[in-house]
């Protein structure tokens, strides 16, 4: 009997065997093998397999359109160093074809080319209905001029199934040949999205969906999302689609949530593996969300809600977003801001400047583990009457639950009081069978929330098995024969390893260890702290370091597949390149101090920071090489703006017009697109008392401020004067109201200015969503009469689509201002003759950078404005400004500023009333500007080049 000095041992009962043996009967996987896919990929009921080998699909979703491409690479490498595998995505239907017949993929192309050129595999997401939180739901607007009405969306009915065949075929002449089964890097096809419900008609729309793309040669694995549906598995091509999970917003709290879904998942989906397609990582965020009150998710739910999928028999886990990014221009839906998916409650691990958020070291610290055991512990099954916690002292133990896959164990133990847990485990190991209780000494510490995976019985090389290890493992490394195995664990926490030689090995580093003579096991005991500790026993290295250290250690790739641990309090681990004797790292640092370990079996000849020799410290006991250097500090200096070259919109002096019958809606008569329109009429008044204007449902809904369903600003004019506006913000089918007072005898002019804001982004199906509505004014009546009323519509309406501003293009950088007035800002009573101007008014701001090409220093523009505005830089809209929202921030995309010359930011701002913030006259407009630094992501590049 091996005992391992890890206290009680019992032996395994006939009746838990037994009970074991049936559980694994009963859950064997099917086969591997489906007749419809090729020998690239196939997948059975644990996982998907590749090229004949299991893969663990570890991924996250960004978006190409929400990001410059110029910054697709930094973005995408960022998602792969935390260990993703895979990019996750849409498609956007509206995004490609802007107009019927004109289809533009060249963005998406390059897009997937990048992904294959950094080994990342896709997961496509074909829609056509996406959701996304993007305009229309990703419908392109045209629809409506093909008689395709909102009824129709999402349904089988014949014109809208040829429209959505027409567009898999021109997405599946990009997809299909970087297939896997042709060479490229997209494994997995998505159709239709989160459709759920049992509505007999979605079951038809998702088949007719299958069976399309399986007609144009996709012979990749299908999926969809939240679409139970396609759990049916006595309907043959129900069986043939996985359907995806979608957690929603959970974190540690309601950790229940994940357990539940993804074990029905696991229980439901009988022929292929468990995919969780959206889990925390980044959440869109609705304008009316600035009165929500919910305590940000942090590291530790990010933890926990992804582990527990591992747990419960996940093979695909992907976060929606890793990468959230920018709703450039209209794109993003109605109640959208400017940052996508990146604000509390729920953050993005990558922030929308490229920074590295807390959760983002979370997901590494996963996807480092993944990588070393995902594979084997994807095939692991919860063991009944497996582990158990003992001598805790808290009121609710953690949850344990044990898995084994051969003599392979995985101990699941996630925290469940909220509070600091000591304890140990007594688990079941199979190589034995016999119960090991672990530690032998002390005990394992689990702050509050937090979860851990614990891994037992894992060969280490041909003379060495690591029996039990009470830290989580960050890594296995390996160099000139030696394995060096990395752990962490909480800070001062103390830890036990167990490693099984055939001879007692040497150890060096320690005096706290045990040789257990009969079990031929060496007991190890250690603490997590931020000086890593290094111990060598024979052929092993073992290193165990805290987890704010382990947070930043990184792999460093050497020749022929070896690999050292790079322990450092380093940013990011760029780019790396190893040679014979040498490798070189480009790493980002923090200003201050970078303190950096590694082991090496031999002293190096010499180290290089940035080209010039570099101090070190080698201790040869261990084969710890240490050094430390300096980042300087860099201070990026404010830009404030004081004053600005400004112009304001003069409706009178449009020209351009076109008739418009107000009986259609604007899509209805070809006029697509975002943006401005001004309608005009002229007509007689016969003494009325009120106006009424009217507008197409997209425009103007009825609801509440918490509706998802904004509507589009408009304003009103008569014979020159402002009158009435709608915000946007809340919803008006109409407006009305007293007009006597602008009216004149005889002839009268109208405007109404309306500014047309994205479509929701919609839900449900066969009509029930709030996409694909027609847009526009609808009707403008007068009424009259008194005691004898009477009604008189306005007709003979034209409309010029856009405003001076858009023909003359203000926003560009180039455009000529130099006859524009300078105004100061937040001093609107001192621009002469526009005390009470109300409409559109230009702002342009010029500033000069000259910023280092050693620094990452991505910029934000903040603003204080007094009503609705757009945002451009460098001729670019890179937002749209919500004075009832939050977001005052937006950031400038490093790729789209001149770092070394001139920039400009225009703002088209609505100067118009708003009781809630101002009065006419008093601070409307552009109160304030300034350019800052997001300066916890501004970091430096340095080049390290080791020689040994």
């Amino acid at each position: 009997m091996v005992v391992c000095h890890a206290g009680r041992v019992f032996k395994m009962s006939a009746v838990v065997l037994l009970i074991h043996v049936l559980f694994l009967l009963t859950h064997a996987p099917c086969s591997a093998a489906e007749p419809h896919l090729s020998k690239a990929i196939s997948f059975d009921h644990d996982c998907f397999i590749i090229n004949g080998k299991d893969v663990v699909l570890y991924s996250g979703s960004m978006h190409y359109f929400r990001c410059a491409p110029e910054l697709w690479k930094d973005r995408l490498f960022k998602m792969k160093a935390a260990g993703l595998n895979a990019v996750t995505c849409y498609f956007p239907w509206n995004y490609h074809e802007r107009v019927k017949g004109n289809v533009d993929f060249s963005e998406l192309e390059n897009f997937l080319d990048l992904c294959k050129e950094l080994d990342l595999y896709v997961i496509s997401r074909w829609g056509p209905f996406i959701c996304g939180e993007w305009d229309n739901g990703g419908y392109p607007e045209w629809l409506l001029t093909e008689g395709i009405e909102n009824s129709s969306l999402r349904t089988n009915e014949k014109n809208y199934v040829e429209l959505v065949k027409r567009w898999y075929g021109d997405i599946a002449k990009v997809i299909r040949p970087r297939l896997i089964t042709n060479g490229g890097n997209v494994v997995l096809a998505q159709v239709e999205n989160e459709y759920g419900g049992g509505a007999d008609y979605k079951r038809g729309v998702l088949k007719t969906c299958y069976q399309m793309v399986r007609e144009l040669g996709i012979d990749v694995p299908i999926i969809t999302c939240d679409t139970d549906c396609a759990w049916d598995n006595d309907d043959p091509v129900m069986a043939d689609i996985i359907n995806g999970n979608n957690t929603g917003v959970v974190r540690w709290s309601s950790i229940d949530r994940v357990e539940k879904r993804t074990s029905q998942s696991r229980r439901e989906e009988k022929n292929g593996p468990t995919i969780v397609l959206e889990n925390p990582g980044g959440q869109g965020m609705f304008s009316n969300l600035i009165n929500l009150k919910m305590d940000a998710l942090d590291a530790r739910d990010f933890t926990a809600v992804n582990k527990t999928i591992w747990m419960e028999g996940g093979s695909l886990a992907n976060y929606y977003m890793a990468y959230g990014g920018t709703n450039f221009e209209y794109w993003g839906s109605s109640y959208q801001s400017t940052t996508y998916a990146d604000r509390s409650p729920v953050r993005c691990p990558i922030s929308e400047p490229g920074g590295l958020d807390e959760s983002y070291y979370a997901i590494k610290l996963i996807g480092q583990w993944l990588k070393t055991f995902g594979t084997l512990e994807v095939r692991s099954r919860p063991l009944a009457n497996g582990a158990a916690i003992i001598d805790c002292k808290g009121k609710k133990p953690p949850k344990i639950v044990e898995k084994i896959n051969g003599n392979a164990v995985f101990l699941f133990v996630r925290e469940q009081e909220d509070k600091d847990q000591q304890f140990r485990i007594s688990y079941m190991d199979p190589a034995i069978d016999e119960t090991i209780t672990i530690p032998s000494k002390e005990s394992i510490s689990l702050p509050a929330r937090e979860m851990i995976i614990l891994t037992c019985n894992i060969k280490v090389d041909e003379t060495t098995m690591m029996k039990y290890c009470t830290s989580e493992i960050l890594g296995i490394g390996n160099i000139k024969g030696k394995t060096i195995i990395t752990v962490y664990g909480p800070e001062n926490g103390s830890g036990q390893v167990c490693l099984k030689f055939i001879d007692r090995p040497q150890v060096v580093g320690t005096e706290d260890y045990t040789w257990n003579d009969h079990a031929s096991t060496l007991e190890i005991n250690y603490r997590h702290t931020a000086n890593p500790q290094y111990i060598t026993a024979g052929k092993v290295v073992f290193i165990a370091i805290n987890r704010e250290l382990a947070n930043t250690t990184w792999m460093a790739e050497l020749n022929n597949g070896e690999s050292v641990p790079l322990i450092s309090n380093n940013y990011l681990v760029k780019n790396q390149r190893a040679g014979e004797g040498f490798v070189e790292i480009e790493s980002q640092t923090f200003e201050g101090t970078t303190h950096l370990s590694t082991y090496l079996p031999a002293s190096p000849k010499s180290v290089e920071l940035n080209g010039k020799p570099l101090d070190f410290e080698y201790d040869k006991s261990v084969g710890k090489l240490s050094l430390n250097y300096a980042t300087p500090e860099y201070q990026f200096t404010e830009i404030t703006f004081n004053e600005a070259k400004f112009k304001h919109e003069d409706f009178s002096g449009i020209s351009g017009w076109r008739k418009i019958d107000l009986t259609q809606s604007l899509q209805a008569q070809g006029i697509l697109g975002k943006g401005y329109v001004v309608y005009s009429a002229k007509f007689e008044d016969s003494n009325s008392q009120n106006m009424v204007v009217r507008f197409y449902e997209g425009s103007g809904r009825t609801g509440g401020a918490n509706s998802a369903m904004l509507g589009d600003p408009v304003m009103v004019f008569i014979n020159g004067q402002y009158v009435n506006k709608t915000s946007g913000y809340w919803h008006y089918s109409k407006i009305e109201f007293n007009v006597q007072k602008y009216l004149k005898k005889g002839e009268n002019h109208i405007l109404v200015v309306l500014e047309r804001m994205p479509h929701a982004s919609g839900s449900g199906g066969g009509g029930k969503i709030g996409i694909g509505e027609p847009k526009g004014l609808a009707a403008v009546s007068l009424i009259g009469g008194g005691n004898k009323p009477w009604q008189k519509m306005i007709d003979g309406w034209n409309i010029k689509v856009g405003i001076e501003g858009d023909d003359q293009s203000y926003f560009k950088p180039e455009f000529d201002d130099r006859e524009w007035i300078n105004v100061p800002l937040g001093n609107w009573k001192n621009i002469p003759e526009l005390e009470s101007y109300n409409g559109v008014c230009w702002y342009r701001l010029s500033f000069a950078l000259d910023l280092k090409d050693e620094w990452q220093i991505p910029l934000y523009v903040e603003a204080n404005i007094s009503n609705n505005a757009l945002i451009y830089l460098n001729g670019k809209l890179i937002g749209r400004y919500h004075h009832v929202d939050w977001q005052r921030e937006f950031y400038l995309p490093d790729s789209w500023l001149n770092r070394h010359g001139l920039n400009v930011i225009t703002i088209a701002a609505r100067n118009e009333p708003n009781e809630a913030w101002h009065k006419i006259g008093d601070n409307a407009g552009v109160n304030s500007a300034a350019i800052r630094s997001y300066k916890n992501c501004t970091v430096r590049t340095n080049k390290l080049k080791i020689a040994f």
